[in-house]
């Protein structure tokens, strides 16, 4: 599952893959300060029944803590897995790492295919357009986070992964990088998808890849005003600008310093 997952990008989260019990539950050890967190509780093996649910630290009948561990060691046998943790921080950004890939994956292949249509038939270019900004507009709301709901409470990644995926990108001079996680009231510190740097955002066609640069400087500096964008700060949008400047090749230069 992890194979086109943006390219190289993949290792990032390979070694750090959902490790299940003998239950069957999905065990995320990630601290979570503020709340008891049991998570994917509804699978269960017959004959091992979790005796509550409620709380978080009940045990399950073969003596396997239900709630908030640091690691699987002495729990049972862990020989064959990549790794002994599966912590949370790694799940949310896979999470939005497959669904990233999807949007750049469509994107690349509607324009390809609405190009190539309009090209046979010069009526069809002005639905062509519209196809490549509807995929543009929603690919750069993903970006950007637009929808994400807020984390409740502040989460610790407790297997190393945030350190490791954080040193794993381009940094500005200040040491800002979109690879810095957040992990307290969203995923990341700069609200803008570290995929823009992937080999699948570099391969979109150009239209698309026009398209999307357009949308996000529209949001971005603020020309498009709409509702949405407000949770989108000032120290945001100029953090993410200059993180772009420094970072990213091939970006258009009506990206300037806000």
């Amino acid at each position: 599952m992890f194979g086109p997952i943006g390219g190289n990008n993949s290792k990032d989260v390979k070694l750090f893959v959902k490790n299940h019990d003998l239950s069957g539950r999905l065990n995320d050890l990630t601290r979570h300060r503020h709340r008891r967190y049991p998570r994917n509780a509804h699978h269960q093996a017959p004959g091992h029944r979790i005796i509550d649910t409620t709380t978080g630290y009940k045990l399950l009948k073969f003596g396997i803590p239900f709630g908030l561990v640091s690691s699987l060691d002495g729990k049972f046998e862990l020989e064959g897995y990549p790794s002994h943790y599966s912590d949370v921080a790694a799940v949310l950004v896979l999470d939005h790492q497959v669904r990233m890939i999807n949007l750049l994956t469509r994107a690349g292949w509607e324009t390809r295919i609405a190009l190539d249509q309009s090209g046979k038939n010069p009526r069809d270019k002005m639905a062509a357009e519209r196809l490549i900004a509807a995929d543009a507009n929603e690919l750069v709301d993903y970006m950007l986070f637009v929808d994400e709901a807020p984390l409740v409470g502040k989460f610790e990644s407790t297997s190393g992964f945030q350190s490791l995926f954080a040193a794993g990108g381009p940094r500005v001079s200040r040491g800002r990088s979109l690879r810095q996680l957040d992990l307290g009231k969203r995923l990341l510190r700069y609200p803008c998808s570290y995929m823009i740097y992937s080999p699948a955002f570099d391969g979109l066609p150009g239209a698309a890849k026009d398209a999307v640069y357009a949308r996000l400087w529209a949001v971005l500096s603020g020309k498009d005003k709409a509702g949405k964008y407000s949770k989108l700060s000032t120290a945001d949008r100029a953090a993410i600008v200059g993180i772009l400047q420094e970072t990213k090749p091939g970006l258009p230069a009506y990206f300037r310093s806000l």
